[in-house]
């Protein structure tokens, strides 16, 4: 794809991944169905459904050539349309999601593409013993990591691997050589 993402690309692109997500699951076993789709006010997330049908999509992908994303993005918020909104994203979920997102492939740099529109000011990194993660984007730095205490009650870990320290770094800031950021790879 040449041309930019806009809201007629979204809907267009909505239109699509309903279509096919009817084409695979009969809409009449859909727990809800979309009733439509447009820019989120909210920043926090790539996309969202609400309990009336309504789908989100956050605003960074306008502008941005991150079609798989935004096709991934929209397949997710139909699966959480098909199975019900109560389900999170249990096993019942993540089959329907992987129902319909069979054959998209959502490259890193499309993933930062919609990072980088949304306007984070700080990036979260997590230090363990032997690896430093990328943990994502933030709008603001809290308490919770800045007054980690790795002694603590509240000692966080991802896959076993214990964080001793976290540290906020400006957005654009480049990552010490090594630092693993695509987590969804563990």
């Amino acid at each position: 794809m040449t041309n930019t993402i806009d809201l007629i690309t979204i809907e267009t692109t909505f239109k699509d991944c309903f279509e096919k997500a009817a084409g695979i699951i009969q809409t009449r076993s859909w727990k809800l169905l979309p009733l439509f789709i447009s820019l989120d006010i909210h920043k926090s997330s790539y996309g969202r459904a609400l309990g009336n049908g309504q789908i989100f999509i956050n605003p960074a992908f306008i502008g941005t050539k991150a079609i798989n994303k935004l096709i991934s993005t929209i397949n997710h918020e139909l699966a959480h349309l098909i199975v019900g909104l109560d389900k999170n994203h249990n096993k019942d979920f993540k089959r329907v999601e992987a129902y319909l997102n069979e054959g998209v492939i959502v490259p890193l740099l499309e993933h930062e593409m919609v990072k980088v529109e949304n306007g984070y000011k700080h990036r979260l990194l997590g230090y363990s013993e032997n690896k430093i993660y990328c943990l994502g984007g933030a709008f603001r730095r809290t308490k919770k990591y800045l007054d980690y205490d790795p002694q603590g009650k509240g000692v966080m870990s991802f896959r076993g691997d214990k964080f001793l320290r976290f540290e906020y770094v400006p957005y654009g800031t480049p990552l010490p050589s090594g630092t693993l950021t695509d987590l969804n790879a563990f």
